[in-house]
């Protein structure tokens, strides 16, 4: 309902909102009081049975905006600890895999690679779009068969196996909460209520008799907050959807703690080369401190992989040797798997 607010910074939105309320109660003074006026007499206790009738509506009127706005912060709160505990789980996951043996280690924390990437990059518009992304069942199914395809050859690797498996339940279980919650919100019944309540609000303060210039000031005040009140609860209603929503900085944490861990470094006489193994890492090749010219490493193209294979080239004598190649060769990297080329000393 009305999701193209969504679309509208959270300033202008809440100006807008303001707005709105205050013209309609204006006009309403200006164009509708005197209509009204026709049916109440004018009377010493008139503003005072309009008072008690005020009084009474704004009650029930208050309760349910109040009601509603702690719902919908209540909800916007469960909604982000969906979000962290499955980031949470994504990286102890991480954890436990990285104790299998190669080469299920390094496939395993690839597959979790992707599927964070995947999230942040692809999931997460959706989402502020208010769509269910399915592009990430068939990243968790891949993991998951790669998972059961694991034959523990010992007591430790049991134990890693099935704290593995645990582990991914609880991750599976927290991406399905979070994946039901995009189209999580307040009931359309609802909204329909609050506005014909705010309308009546309005409507009840024209009755008054007084100076038009105190009706317009007064009810100007009282339709100000009402379209404050009605702004705040809209901007934190959906949890993904606007400014004032749930970000994937929790994903994003994790991603940076896997990417960290995905580096090769070789050291030769305390000078390191630093090149990125797995897709998506920026830099991708780059001279660390300590080497004395770039003569030693040939340039690497900066940028993120996108699935393609890059290529880094090693001149350094030192560096071919420390790596078993026999002269200027290179390593390539694809889908985060180191693969040396050219002469070796084997």
């Amino acid at each position: 309902m009305f999701y193209w607010i969504y679309d509208i910074p959270t300033q202008s939105l809440a100006i807008l909102l303001a707005g709105v309320f205050v013209v309609f109660s204006v006009v309403g003074c200006v164009l509708i009081r005197p209509i009204l006026r026709l049916f109440v007499p004018r009377r010493s206790e008139t503003n005072d049975v309009v008072g008690y009738v005020l009084s009474c509506f704004c009650v029930f009127y208050g309760l349910l905006l109040g009601l509603i706005a702690v719902a919908a912060y209540q909800n916007y709160n469960d909604v982000d600890g969906y979000v962290s505990r499955e980031a949470v789980a994504l990286t102890a996951l991480y954890q436990d895999v990285s104790g299998y043996p190669d080469p299920h280690a390094q496939n395993l924390r690839w597959l979790l690679r992707d599927y964070c990437r995947y999230v942040i990059k692809y999931a997460w518009p959706l989402q502020q779009k208010g769509i269910v992304p399915a592009g990430g069942r068939s990243r968790v199914v891949a993991f998951h068969e790669r998972l059961l395809a694991f034959e523990p050859q010992n007591a430790r690797e049991e134990i890693i196996h099935a704290e593995t498996l645990r582990q991914f339940n609880v991750f599976f279980e927290a991406r399905r909460m979070r994946l039901h919650s995009v189209t999580t919100g307040i009931p359309a019944v609802m909204w329909y209520v609050v506005l014909i309540g705010a309308v009546i609000n309005i409507a009840l303060v024209w009755l008054f008799d007084m100076k038009i210039i105190t009706h317009i000031f007064l009810g100007g005040l009282l339709s100000f907050f009402l379209g404050t009140m009605i702004f705040l609860i809209a901007a934190m209603d959906n949890p993904f959807r606007g400014e004032v929503s749930i970000t994937p900085a929790a994903f994003e944490a994790v991603h940076k703690i896997m990417m960290e861990e995905s580096y090769l470094k070789l050291d030769v006489n305390r000078k390191t080369v630093m090149v990125a193994l797995s897709d998506g890492c920026e830099p991708e090749g780059r001279l660390w401190p300590g080497l004395h010219s770039r003569n030693e490493i040939s340039e690497a193209t900066p940028g993120i992989l996108n699935g393609q294979t890059r290529a880094i080239s090693i001149r350094s004598p030192l560096l071919l040797l420390f790596c078993g190649l026999r002269d200027s060769s290179q390593i390539t990297f694809a889908n985060g798997t180191c693969i040396m080329t050219g002469d070796t000393l084997r």
